[in-house]
């Protein structure tokens, strides 16, 4: 499943972990200035994201939680005192309706950790990444206490270093050029680096998380692994920005192409069916087989490099023989 980072996305994971600090506090309570402090944003902001989260309706529960909330500034009745920057938020018990446990089976919390890998690999440090590293925690314990120890595989790391990252999301926000450096193999398997200036338009999660930009040649898209030495430039011209954004849309939209390919895998690497625009997956005999399309045979060298022991097999056979050739020549290059 293809993802990209939006501001909702990331108003969801903040509120998240506010309401999971707030029900942590000593008395589940703490000032507006204190939770602007700890989660690095502006003491308005989480008052607005709380009230948000006091709105939310769950089906038929009649209350999700219970917050005790200061009046939104502006819209105090004559007589409430106005909120501030010192006024207290108390998370309480479970509202008048009780929540239930949510169970999931194995299948459904290997979909959900593989979704939070994918979106934790484009966050950049701060409060949303570390909300997601919590949320993964707490489903490896659950799977754990359960009695499937080891089924989750390792978290993955970042896609790019912090000061990429950072430095791309600044960008992101403030609609400005950058200035990076982008590596990848020449002939003769050496390294080739091309100096680039492109707006960065949005950052997406895929096998190899990637960066959506244009350029001067037009709607470009970058490896996050590949990319180095990022600056911030100087700010984009609004028609600049408009055409960057409506460049990357059309150049972006996904379109299945290439070869069908079928992979049987164990449950360690169900998750390609989740990761993976327009894969479908059957289960045989304890196993999967995942059907996807592929336009290449790196794409395809890439994920088997990911999925490790996980596949079992390759069809059709043409594709399996190629593929087999290039881990034997990349072997061969590696004892040399």
């Amino acid at each position: 499943m293809n993802g990209s980072r939006s501001m909702n996305a990331d108003g969801v994971v903040l509120t998240n972990a506010m309401l999971v600090y707030l029900a942590e506090c000593p008395g589940r309570t703490a000032t507006l200035r204190e939770l602007g402090a700890h989660f690095g944003v502006p003491w308005q902001k989480a008052l607005d994201l709380l009230w948000s989260a006091s709105l939310v309706e769950l089906g038929d529960l009649v209350d999700a939680y219970s917050l005790t909330l200061p009046v939104r500034p502006g819209q105090e009745e004559p007589g409430e005192e106005p909120a501030k920057a010192d006024s207290a938020v108390s998370f309480g018990a479970w509202g008048s309706a009780d929540v239930p446990d949510l169970p999931l089976t194995l299948d459904e919390v290997i979909a959900i950790v593989a979704l939070v890998d994918s979106v934790a690999q484009i966050t950049p440090p701060g409060p949303s990444a570390d909300a997601l590293s919590a949320m993964r925690a707490k489903l490896v314990a659950a799977c754990e206490e359960a009695g499937f120890a080891g089924v989750i595989w390792p978290e993955p790391a970042a896609a790019a270093d912090p000061e990429t990252m950072g430095r791309i999301d600044a960008a992101l926000a403030c609609g400005a050029w950058i200035d990076f450096s982008y590596h990848r193999p020449g002939p003769g398997l050496r390294e080739s680096v091309t100096a680039v200036r492109a707006i960065p338009v949005d950052v997406r999660s895929a096998v190899n998380p990637v960066l959506l930009a244009w350029s001067a040649d037009g709607a470009r898209t970058y490896r996050l692994d590949r990319i180095g030495a990022v600056r911030l430039g100087p700010g984009a011209r609004r028609d600049e920005l408009a055409a960057a954004r409506s460049a990357v849309r059309r150049d972006s939209a996904w379109q299945p192409g290439g070869v069908t390919v079928t992979l049987t895998v164990t449950r360690a690497g169900r998750w390609i069916a989740e990761m993976l625009p327009g894969a479908t997956a059957v289960q045989r005999d304890g196993l999967t087989e995942v059907t996807l399309r592929s336009e290449s045979d790196e794409f395809l060298a890439t994920l088997l490099l990911q999925l490790g022991p996980a596949v079992l097999d390759v069809r059709p056979a043409e594709v399996a023989r190629r593929l087999a050739g290039r881990f034997a020549a990349l072997a061969e290059d590696a004892d040399a």
